[in-house]
């Protein structure tokens, strides 16, 4: 399987820099700066949340919520690593420590469904 190719520019150049928040990631991307964000496209699931996607391949790129203005998550899927899909040389990740999304899955499917996942993995 060959890698995803992001089509996002990366460049530093001043008039030309990524959007540093993600109120300037939304602005860049409605007024089509294809210099900045390339063929980056976006749709707003629920009210101050987005999710980005390349408009010419449709791959995930990134998930902003307002809240949080200077994070955005990005899909690991993009990230081509030699040492596999977590892509431990770029990121590291805090197994055993508690979720914070937990409280997010009280009262709805995902509640069970998180669940049964803890009890198989005991």
């Amino acid at each position: 399987m060959g890698s995803i190719e992001v089509h996002i520019s990366t460049s530093q150049a001043s008039e030309n820099a990524f959007p540093k928040t993600t109120h300037g990631l939304k602005t860049a991307v409605d007024a089509q700066e294809t210099a900045t964000i390339g063929t980056l496209a976006y749709y707003q699931s629920s009210p101050g949340v987005q999710r980005y996607f390349c408009k010419v391949c449709s791959a995930t790129v990134f998930y902003a919520w307002d809240e949080r203005p200077e994070t955005v998550d990005v899909a690991v899927g993009l990230l081509e690593a030699s040492d596999g899909a977590r892509t431990e040389a770029f990121l590291s990740w805090n197994f055993g420590a508690a979720a914070e999304w937990v409280g997010d899955t009280k009262g709805g499917w995902r509640e069970g469904l998180l669940r049964r996942v803890r009890e198989e993995a005991e």
